[in-house]
C-alpha cells in the first residue's frame, strides 16, 4: 500500500515537470509562428510598395 501511494505522488511530480515543459515548447511554437507571420508581412510590405519593380526596363521590353 505504501509503495503504490508513492508511485502515485511520483506520478504526479512527473506529470507536473511534462506538463510544464509541454506548455514552455507549445509558447515557444506560438512565439514562433507569430514571428514568421510578421517577418512575412514586413516582406509583402516592403515589396509590395516598390514602385520602380514596375518600371524596370526589363520588364518593358518587346518581344522583337
Amino acid at each position: 500500500m505504501v509503495g503504490f501511494v508513492r508511485i502515485t505522488l511520483e506520478h504526479g511530480e512527473v506529470i507536473k515537470d511534462a506538463s510544464n515543459r509541454l506548455e514552455q515548447s507549445i509558447n515557444l511554437v506560438r512565439a514562433m509562428i507569430l514571428v514568421a507571420i510578421m517577418t512575412g508581412a514586413l516582406l509583402i510590405f516592403t515589396f509590395a510598395n516598390r514602385k520602380d519593380l514596375l518600371r524596370s526596363t526589363f520588364l518593358l521590353k518587346s518581344n522583337d
